[in-house]
């Protein structure tokens, strides 16, 4: 917090004698560079200050905390036509468990529908497009938000799953971690 609010003092020093040296001593070139290191450092300051602030907010905070509980279960034989007009267009969720809760075989979502051209969709079963649960990039319910939020930015997937023993126990979306860290933030305030 220290070292944030230091780069933003120097930031807007640097402003400061950037514009003193544009109107004042008529040195254009010098004092825009001088404004532009300022913006610069007073734009880092703050991202430093807000990623130390969202790590605080979710430090200690697991998993199977905020995991949503009431996931929706599709049969693997279910046609991708069926899917996205029964499932998909009707629930507005975009991310469903293939199989039973007491044997799920995977995830299908939206991203993994748009890989079949519409024209094979009657064709095609659920089944056959979704990710299975071996390859899927599952987390603990004891793992840390943090944890759950490298795998999301690294993989570029905005669902992870939380398993335990192949059994699938909740779903954890990236708008759901948005909310929470945003709440979080604005109850700290």
């Amino acid at each position: 917090r220290i070292a944030s609010g230091a780069g933003r003092l120097l930031g807007y020093l640097f402003i400061l004698q950037g514009l003193f040296l544009v109107f004042a001593s008529q040195n254009l070139v010098n004092g825009l560079w001088l404004i532009f290191i300022g913006w610069f450092l007073t734009n880092a300051a703050e991202a430093a200050r807000m990623q130390m602030e969202t790590q605080r907010a979710i430090t200690g905070v697991q998993a199977g905390q905020v995991m949503t509980t009431d996931f929706p279960f599709v049969e693997g034989g279910t046609s991708l036509r069926e899917f996205v007009e029964d499932y998909l267009l009707r629930s507005g969720r975009r991310c469903f468990i293939v199989g039973s809760p007491e044997h799920p075989r995977g995830i299908i979502t939206l991203t993994d529908v748009r890989t079949v051209p519409r024209s094979e969709w009657t064709n095609t079963s659920v089944q056959a497009v979704m990710q299975p649960l071996h390859r899927l990039h599952a987390v603990a319910p004891d793992a840390s938000i943090e944890e759950v939020l490298q795998l999301m930015e690294q993989y570029n997937i905005a669902q992870i799953a939380v398993v335990r023993d192949e059994q699938v126990l909740g779903l954890i979306g990236r708008e759901q971690l948005l909310h929470l860290i945003r709440n979080r933030l604005d109850l700290a305030a």
